[in-house]
């Protein structure tokens, strides 16, 4: 057929169907519905709002989902492993916990920069570097020190009490 202007194919309700393939070029749709997988190989390009969902509102793949740039998010629930390769940058309230608050690694944790701990407890720490405890330390069970015990100000503390000394 070869129309020159408006060629129109519709039902009575102005819906175009079919059960094969439907091709078009360079087309203006205002609404594209489809039931069943819709096979676009040449890329999506939308100049607006964007949303892929199934009927209850979730996206899912069954394979990587790669994105380019700056993605905002609500919240991502995740049931397995979720790799940051490039890093995490996050800004506001952080937690990394499982279901009973708990924070555990297989290898070694490094923290750079100032670190609040509430109770650190274990069988075994290394600490390299300075170490800075703001109130009282208890250490029970024997300790060794490599080093000089140096009090902070000349003449001014005690080693021990009159109740508590050492032999």
């Amino acid at each position: 057929i070869d129309v020159d202007g408006a060629f129109t194919v519709a039902d009575s309700t102005g819906n175009v169907s079919t059960t094969g393939t439907l091709s078009a070029g360079n087309t203006d749709v205002a609404t594209l519905d489809a039931s069943g997988l819709a096979s676009l190989d040449g890329g999506i390009d939308v100049d607006g709002a964007f949303t892929v969902a199934d009927s209850t509102g979730n996206v899912s793949t069954s394979g990587t989902l790669g994105v380019t740039g700056t993605s905002t998010l609500g919240v991502v629930n995740a049931s397995g492993l979720i790799s940051a390769d490039g890093g995490l940058d996050v800004d506001g309230a952080f937690t990394v916990a499982d279901t009973s608050g708990n924070v555990s690694t297989s290898g070694t944790l490094s923290v750079t920069g100032l670190t609040t701990v509430g109770t650190i407890s274990g069988s075994a720490g290394d600490f390299t570097g300075d170490l800075s405890v703001g109130g009282d330390l208890t250490v029970a069970g024997a300790m060794t020190n490599d080093g000089h015990i140096i009090p902070a100000l000349h003449n001014t503390y005690d080693l021990g009490s009159t109740t508590k000394f050492w032999r």
